[in-house]
Formats: C-alpha cells, structure tokens, sequence
C-alpha cells in the first residue's frame, strides 16, 4: 500500500483540510449571492504586531472600508487586541473593535470578542482557521448582539515576500436583535 500525503498528515492538519475543503466549496456560491445582493466593497487593512513575553503579542489592525465607490470612505475599523501562541499551532486572543462610521448620520458599534485559532503549514502551504466570538454593541439598541464567526483559508508564496491568500468566513447571529436581523446565518465572506 502506498503513503500518501494525507495518511503523512497529523490528526489537527487533517481536521484543518477537511474544514478548509467544505468552506470553501459553500464560499462560492455564497460570496457571489452576498455581493450581488450588497455591491461590493473595498478593505485595505494596515496590521502591526508587537511581540512581548515568550509567547504573547499585542496587535493593532486598522482598515478604511469603501463601498460601491473609491471615494465612498464610509467606516473606519480599529482592532486592538491580545494574543497568545500556544503549542502545535494554536492560539487565543482578547480584543476590541471599534467602528468609527464617518457620517455624522451612522450608528456607531463597538465590540469585544474572544478568539481561539489554528495554523498548520504543509512544504510551502499554509493553512488557518479561526473561531471568534464577538459582543456587538450598537449606539441605538439597547441590547447586545452575539455573533460567531468562522474563518478558514490557505496561503501558497509566491517568491519575493509575496503570497496568495483565500480565506472564507460565515458569520452567525446567536440572538435577534432589530439592527443585525434575524437569529441564525448572517453572511459569508470570501477574500
């Protein structure tokens, strides 16, 4: 009988494809449903990292959000946040996302989640996958909104400092509350 790669795969990379394989195959056809529904949008996201102690790190990621038009700069994100890197690949983090929407006339959210993710590499691929949970805070609703979100993606180098990289995330709603709709699944996001 021959070795394959995937009998050479570790329990955790084998769970990691598996995931990556079904939400990816799902992101296709969801993304494209989501962006015809919603028009399209543009993040470019500027992240730095401080690393302190052996394992732990302090990061800062902030992204200006455009949508439908280039000079249509409508939300500005800023995500600090904690984390922690533990062995074979894992990790958890604390943070805190404020959305600061540059119309006078947006609501204005902020959250607080909690994170645990996972990393694998495999010769020149990398995988990841991550579950957040996120505290929603809305200045015009007076309950909290509590949302999971799912990530998995691949990364392949190019040379040059370069990669590509595509990651899909699901995001579900735990509660009802009137601004983010209804209970259940939310959207899909494929970048």
């Amino acid at each position: 009988m021959s070795d394959t790669a995937a009998d050479r795969m570790n329990p955790s990379a084998k769970v990691c494809a598996a995931i990556l394989a079904s939400t990816l195959g799902l992101a296709l056809f969801a993304s494209t449903v989501h962006a015809a529904e919603n028009g399209a949008a543009g993040w470019i996201g500027v992240k730095v990292r401080v690393p302190f102690a052996d394992r732990f790190s302090f990061q800062l990621q902030t992204e200006p959000r455009l949508f439908q038009e280039p000079d249509q700069l409508r939300i500005l994100l800023v995500r600090p946040w904690f984390d922690v890197r533990l062995s074979r690949g894992f990790a958890l983090a604390l943070g805190y996302d404020a959305l600061v929407f540059l119309k006078a006339s947006d609501r204005r959210e902020h959250r607080f989640w909690q994170q645990v993710s996972h990393g694998h590499s495999w010769k020149h691929v990398r995988s990841m996958a991550r579950f957040r949970l996120e505290q929603r805070f809305f200045s015009d609703v007076s309950r909290v909104s509590v949302r999971g979100r799912f990530l998995a993606g691949v990364a392949v180098p190019l040379g040059f400092e370069f990669d590509v990289i595509v990651k899909n995330e699901f995001f579900v709603n735990f509660n009802q509350v009137p601004i983010v709709g209804q209970q259940g699944y939310a959207e899909n996001r494929l970048y």
